[in-house]
């Protein structure tokens, strides 16, 4: 029961692939739930997917009636590998970018396992077809 639905994320075409166990927690879901795709730079650069269960303090975009979206390069002012992971974090800030729409991803991937949203987003678009 996998779902892809093709999409727009800041005007820019993206394709999201839900898992099976996905659909069932949306499904379930009688809230939305809001995904923010992180693109974190500091000493090295990582990939994050959060989630939270209210919208966050800025734009979001539909992809499905209870999935929001939103896309968002940030940066932390120090380096420690260590605290990229629970409530260690570091603080974030926007991370400003000149070309920003050529880091929105074009395929996102999510999942639902043990019950946390998970998943990946790439620029390498997958799936059942492709963008002209």
């Amino acid at each position: 029961m996998k779902k892809t639905i093709d999409t727009k994320l800041e005007n820019k075409a993206i394709r999201v692939q839900l898992t099976n166990r996905a659909v069932k927690a949306l499904q379930r879901q009688t809230t939305p739930v809001f995904i923010g795709l992180e693109l974190y730079f500091s000493c090295l650069v990582k990939k994050r997917i959060v989630a939270f269960d209210r919208r966050p303090g800025r734009e979001v975009f539909r992809i499905d009636d209870k999935l929001f979206m939103y896309f968002r390069p940030v940066q932390s002012k120090s380096c420690n590998i260590h605290e990229l992971k629970g409530a260690n974090s570091p603080v974030l800030i926007d991370f400003s970018v000149v070309k920003r729409r050529a880091l929105i991803p074009k395929y996102v991937e999510i999942d639902y396992k043990k019950g946390r949203w998970t998943g990946d987003f790439t620029w390498q678009l997958r799936g059942k077809r492709a963008y002209a």
